[in-house]
């Protein structure tokens, strides 16, 4: 097994005074008053709502406590500092602020496992964009880690909660135009994805929807085209937006041979892993981590690999997480933190990369 030199400490950490006693009846009433306002608002309110406490409540206290810890958590420290001092006025790149940040890896690995201060920020960054399908599936897969007696545990629970109020509101109005298209009632369908999508909610589910009930309401030939393969542009057009809205999102309308054909299957093994699931915990966590890695969803299956560490049931060995943890760090520019590892990965992040070509060539 590879060791961490400098890291290895830092794992032990546990930031004191995180416990959720402190103030503890107050930020209960303010949660529940929170998740009530957003059931009794309408959906093009949801966000507004969701994204003031973010912003003005959340992330703030979360990056107070970061930037205060020792000066040796440098990673969980200047993360903290980054998010006190972020321009939320408009949107943010998760990705470039976090992701690609070679700090924030640093300040998750500096944390204690089931304290996820560092690895919820995602969550509440991608709440106050409208992601509310980005913030659900980093929420999701922190949640078997969690420990809800630190401050950031609690949050995150709060966010799963509130999240679950607002997706339930999207799925209900995305069944209701689909109701619409069986009917044929294509305009009226388009009216509700539109609806959902101008409300600032990023939802790959309505976006895909939008594209199906507009393809049938302008031109059939397109979408015969579209169909047969002929002419796929429009779907090209429109998976953009759907992919980026979620990047692991389930469903793919066609597929071509090469990359999308890989993509194509990748989703296939989603839906059918969502569907029956393993029952071994640790089975399920390496092939949902394996499909982000084969989707290129690099911060997912990075935190999933990150995750696995501690488990002692998975088919990978922890050198071979180790591996693919750190691989997925270097496809998203930060190639800084493989230093702390012994040993040299060039061959095996190549051999990988050639493992992965050879899937998205199908």
């Amino acid at each position: 097994m590879r060791f961490i030199p400098s890291l290895v400490g830092s794992l032990l950490f546990a930031l004191a005074g995180l416990s959720a006693m402190a103030a503890e009846a107050g930020q209960t009433s303010q949660i529940e008053r929170l998740k009530r306002e957003l059931a009794a608002a309408p959906l093009a309110d949801k966000p507004h709502l969701l994204r003031g406490w973010a912003v003005q409540d959340v992330l703030p206290k979360l990056g107070e406590v970061a930037a205060s810890v020792d000066p040796k958590f440098a990673g969980v420290q200047a993360t903290g500092r980054k998010i006190r001092h972020l321009d939320y006025s408009g949107p943010i790149d998760v990705r470039q602020e976090l992701f690609a940040s070679e700090n924030y890896w640093r300040g998750v690995m500096e944390m204690v496992q089931g304290n996820p201060l560092i690895a919820v920020l995602p969550v509440f960054l991608h709440i106050a964009n409208g992601d509310w399908d980005q913030a659900n599936r980093q929420a999701q897969i922190l949640r078997p880690y969690n420990n809800a007696d630190s401050l950031a545990g609690e949050e995150l629970n709060n966010a799963i909660a509130c999240l679950e109020i607002c997706r339930e509101a999207v799925a209900t109005e995305v069944k209701r135009g689909i109701a619409l298209h069986d009917r044929g009632q294509y305009a009226e369908a388009v009216q509700i994805y539109q609806g959902i999508l101008d409300a600032g909610i990023h939802s790959a589910w309505a976006r895909y929807e939008l594209f199906f009930s507009k393809i049938q309401e302008n031109d059939q030939a397109v979408f015969r085209d579209l169909a047969s393969g002929k002419d796929t542009s429009s779907w090209d057009h429109a998976a953009m937006e759907i992919y980026a809205f979620d990047p692991m999102y389930g469903t793919q309308f066609t597929g071509r041979r090469g990359k999308d054909m890989g993509a194509l299957q990748a989703r296939l093994e989603l839906l059918a892993l969502a569907a029956k699931p393993p029952k071994k915990i640790e089975e399920h966590l390496q092939k949902y981590a394996d499909l982000a890695l084969k989707l290129e969803a690099y911060p997912t299956a990075a935190q999933l690999y990150w995750n696995m560490l501690g488990l002692k049931k998975v088919k990978l060995s922890v050198d071979e997480r180790i591996m693919r943890y750190l691989y997925c760090l270097e496809k998203m520019g930060v190639g800084g933190i493989k230093q702390n590892f012994k040993g040299s990965f060039d061959g095996e992040f190549k051999k990988l990369d050639q493992e992965l070509a050879k899937y998205r060539s199908m």
